[in-house]
Parts: C-alpha cells; sequence; structure tokens
C-alpha cells in the first residue's frame, strides 16, 4: 500500500491536501483517510472527450476516498459534509 501521493501532479495533490482539510474539520472522530481508485492506482483520466453517434461525452475520473471514524457515521451526514457544492461554498483554501 503507498503512503504518499507524491507520484500525482501538484494540482491533484492540492485538491486532495484541502479535501483532507475539510475532512478533518468536519469529522471529528476521523482516525484514517484512504484514497483508492483510479487515483491511487495512478490510471486517472483528466477529461476524456469523444463523440460517438453524434454525441458528445466527456468523462473524467472522481477521487475515491474511505474515511475510517472511531464511531458510525450515517450516510446522510457525509453527504452533507462532502458534497461539491458544500466544498465550494466552504472556500478553503490550499496551504502552500
Amino acid at each position: 500500500m503507498k503512503s504518499s501521493i507524491n507520484f500525482l501532479p501538484a494540482e491533484k495533490r492540492r485538491d486532495l491536501h484541502q479535501l483532507v482539510e475539510i475532512i478533518r474539520n468536519e469529522i471529528k472522530d476521523c482516525v484514517m483517510i484512504i484514497l483508492y481508485g483510479s487515483y491511487a492506482r495512478d490510471m486517472y483520466v483528466d477529461c476524456d472527450r469523444r463523440r460517438d453517434y453524434g454525441v458528445t461525452t466527456f468523462f473524467m475520473s472522481d477521487y475515491d476516498i474511505l474515511i475510517v471514524t472511531r464511531r458510525t457515521v450515517f450516510r446522510k451526514q457525509t453527504k452533507r459534509i462532502l458534497h461539491p457544492a458544500a466544498i465550494h461554498q466552504r472556500k478553503y483554501f490550499p496551504a502552500e
């Protein structure tokens, strides 16, 4: 298991650091945050644009994370905390 995200581009590392900051601020019982999926495997897609049968489609990978806590956090609470609109409203900026 990798313990670093240094293999990712700076922009992706900045996004993930910002996400970790939000999670730690909002979920006080957070013990561990695990990145898995295409970003963890370094097989993510930034933006794939295709035109099939006259229709243009776009695809891009998302961040797959697992949050381990000391107590149960209900799915409804997690969606409220990590919904993209909620993240943008908080106006967190990466510490550089």
